[in-house]
């Protein structure tokens, strides 16, 4: 009887030992996969939490992502458009000279019903006889000189009418010219041949360009817009 029982037991654990070994060779054969990219990636995985290791992006292996910018730089959208300051573009300017009402210039006729402007042309200070019938404005030789005109440039093949006859008189641009607050650019003007002219003109190569030009009395108004 007791023979019996010791084989009963022997051949019990023969039975839960070849069953735990069965089940080892089942579990090894359905997850043998799993095993297999547990081991190759697990070396990846202690690399990746491993102090002192570098990031994709410090290592080049990765692109900045797209709209992301560091803290501390100046946008993209920024850095490509200027700073267009209005003190920088000379914008203010610009528009209180605009927005400015009519620029205003009143003469008064001289004791001999004349109208003298004390103008600025090209930063020379130049005094003009209002002369409606001048076609252009005109200057004396010994003026365009002291304007800083070249005598050896000047070309006289125009003919002009003064109070001394006909001259020959050499067309020029003046690059501007003033009277108080009006300021007009780009002026045509004729310059006369040396001692054919004294007095400087004020023609109407400056008048036409006025937004107003009335006689009233003794005072003559000029209004630029």
């Amino acid at each position: 009887m007791a023979f019996r029982g010791g084989m009963r037991r022997a051949a019990k654990e023969a039975g839960l030992w070849l069953g735990v070994a069965g089940t080892a060779v089942v579990s090894f054969y359905f997850f043998e996969d799993a095993y297999r990219t547990l081991e190759q990636t697990w070396p990846k995985l202690q690399a990746s939490f491993a102090p002192g290791t570098k990031s994709a992006a410090e290592s080049g292996d990765a692109a900045q992502p797209v709209g992301v910018e560091e803290t501390g730089s100046i946008p993209r959208h920024m850095a490509e458009t200027p700073d267009l300051r209005p003190t920088d573009t000379g914008l203010t300017e610009l528009v209180n000279r605009i927005s400015r009402p009519n620029r205003r210039v009143t003469l008064s006729a001289n004791t001999y019903g004349h109208f003298v402007a004390e103008a600025e042309i090209n930063g020379v200070k130049v005094e003009l006889l209002t002369d409606t019938g001048a076609t252009y404005v005109a200057l004396n030789y010994e003026t365009a000189l002291q304007l800083g005109f070249d005598r050896r440039k000047l070309d006289f093949t125009s003919r002009s009418s003064t109070a001394n006859g006909i001259a020959r008189v050499a067309p020029v641009n003046l690059d501007y010219l003033r009277i108080g607050s009006i300021v007009l650019h780009d002026v045509k003007a004729v310059i006369a041949e040396p001692g054919k002219m004294t007095q400087n003109l004020l023609g109407m190569s400056f008048i036409r360009r006025l937004s107003g030009f009335e006689l009233t009395g003794s005072l003559l108004n000029m209004v630029q817009n």
